[in-house]
């Protein structure tokens, strides 16, 4: 049976999907675009009639030969809306009209400041979470993740030392406390079982970064004097973005 002619459209289409779907960051479609296929009238327009209806991004090239790229505006839009839903579902309740200003300013400058960034491990933000329910963080998480931010989900202590050794290291460990019973018998009730977490971290991670994203226990100890490697506690999902985009900023320019 002859081969089949190898449809060049169907591959972009297929692996634009497959990205968007891992909500990988939106450039990189575009740079793996670019720089395997030279055919840019049929890539520009196979592009943007997948992503039509998609709030994601449409691309072009320029007459001098550039690329022209319209995802900044919509990355952040994706990112900051997944904070005021985040915000909208926790203990803290939804956000104020000042409030969703200031995420979008936020979520404008992280997008523009880590765009050039995406594709080099070493400048991403790498970020360990440690929930018994990460199912309750998914908002959040999408917020970071969008914006390039890596990060990996796991629900209890033990896991902690096989994701170090998988990821090689961690900036960021986010905490919650209270977890509950296992009812396959992995974990009894553990009240405090965040502290033991950054009791591990503060031990044998020095280095790396915590904040404790709890509901009532953050709300009693927020304003509580921080210890390494503490450097916020906090029940506002907001106040756990800023601080994430702002250390994958820094981040980014230290490289």
């Amino acid at each position: 049976m002859a081969d089949h002619e190898i449809n060049p459209t169907a591959n972009i289409i297929t692996a634009i999907a497959s990205l968007v779907s891992a909500f990988a960051w939106p450039a990189i479609a575009i740079l793996v675009i670019y720089g395997l296929y030279s055919n840019t009238d049929k890539i520009i327009s196979s592009f943007n009639e997948f992503m039509k209806d998609k709030d994601s991004a449409n691309f072009g090239f320029s007459s001098s030969g550039g690329v022209t790229l319209e995802i900044i505006q919509k990355t952040a839009r994706v990112s900051a809306n997944a904070v005021i839903s985040s915000a909208n579902k926790s203990t803290t309740g939804p956000l104020s009209e000042d409030q969703k200003s200031q995420v979008g300013v936020n979520a404008q400058s992280a997008a523009i400041s880590l765009a050039s960034n995406s594709l080099d491990p070493r400048t991403r933000l790498k970020i360990l979470w440690v929930d018994d329910h990460p199912e309750n963080n998914i908002d959040l998480q999408l917020a970071l993740q969008t914006l390039g931010i890596v990060v990996i989900c796991i629900d209890s202590n033990e896991g902690i030392s096989q994701a170090f050794d998988n990821a090689s290291s961690f900036d960021v460990v986010i905490t919650d406390i209270n977890r509950d019973e296992m009812g396959d018998g992995r974990r009894q009730a553990e009240p405090e079982g965040g502290l033991k977490t950054v009791e591990i971290i503060m031990k044998n991670y020095p280095n790396t970064k915590v904040i404790v994203y709890a509901g009532g226990w953050a709300a009693t100890h927020r304003n509580d004097s921080l210890q390494k490697p503490i450097i916020r506690i906090t029940n506002y999902p907001e106040e756990v973005y800023q601080i994430v985009v702002n250390l994958a900023k820094t981040k980014a320019l230290l490289q």
